[in-house]
């Protein structure tokens, strides 16, 4: 009697989902973090939270991140495509607190910018101007690009500029 050889298929490795990435590079933007708050990098490109049509934000990765947390909150919101330092209340003491201070002006949010260009250009001629975002929608490039129009949707008033061949910083 003869016995045919055996093939063993090789087992795939199971792949990591793209939502379980996310989470785990959660814990790698994380600057500072007691019993009452944490304070992470947001990265750009990620929302603060799920809706409309996005089933995962930073609130959501650091939920399933933590799953012993009894409490994690927003203290405030970034945009979608803004980098930035984002605070997460882990009491609801904390969270009450730092809307109070928020609210009262106790503590403020400031927004840098690096621009090149045409936003140079406008650093060069005047300390503020309006600059306006482009449409996602419209185009792949998420930039911003000086406008004269005086229109409030999108668009963002600075302060100070600070010129630095061939870039631009602006603050608001």
């Amino acid at each position: 009697m003869r016995i045919p050889p055996v093939r063993v298929a090789e087992r795939e490795e199971e792949a990591v989902s793209p939502h379980l990435q996310k989470v785990a590079a959660l814990a790698d933007v994380i600057l500072y973090e007691d019993d009452h708050i944490l304070v992470l990098n947001k990265p750009s490109g990620t929302a603060v939270h799920g809706g409309s049509g996005l089933s995962f934000g930073v609130i959501e990765g650091l939920r399933a991140l933590r799953p012993e947390a009894r409490f994690l909150e927003l203290v405030h919101r970034l945009d979608r495509d803004t980098s930035g330092v984002l605070l997460v209340a882990k009491k609801r003491s904390a969270l009450r607190s730092l809307h109070e201070q928020l609210r009262e002006k106790g503590m403020q949010k400031d927004y840098l910018a690096l621009g090149a260009r045409s936003v140079a250009v406008a650093c060069e001629e005047r300390s503020s101007a309006v600059i306006e975002k482009y449409s996602a929608k419209r185009r792949t490039y998420r930039g911003v690009s000086v406008r004269k129009a005086n229109r409030r949707k999108h668009a963002l008033k600075w302060k100070n500029a600070m010129h630095l061949p061939p870039w631009c910083v602006v603050a608001r």
